[in-house]
């Protein structure tokens, strides 16, 4: 049970280490930043935060593929609605 619970902690440290590589592809996405609209755009996530987006269809082979395609994506909104009284 010892090494068990060695190995598993040893994964999840490994996991957060490292990190997880996503390449999320949409039809659109909105840059409120930039004040455009990139279309067919590729967006690398790394570690939680967004580290590319691209004009030009692409998936590392390390990352894991999430396909928004018919979908627009807007980074960084939250739906912060509450009903505190509901």
């Amino acid at each position: 049970m010892k090494k068990f619970l060695i190995i598993i902690l040893s994964l999840v440290i490994f996991d957060s280490v490292n990190g997880q590589r996503y390449t999320i592809i949409a039809d659109r996405l909105i840059d409120c930043k930039g004040n455009k609209v990139v279309n067919h755009p590729t967006i690398l996530v790394e570690n939680k935060t967004i580290i590319d987006v691209s004009d030009k269809r692409m998936n590392p082979d390390s990352s894991i593929l999430i396909d928004l395609t018919g979908y627009t994506v807007l980074p960084g909104l939250m739906d912060m609605h509450t009903h505190i009284l509901s």
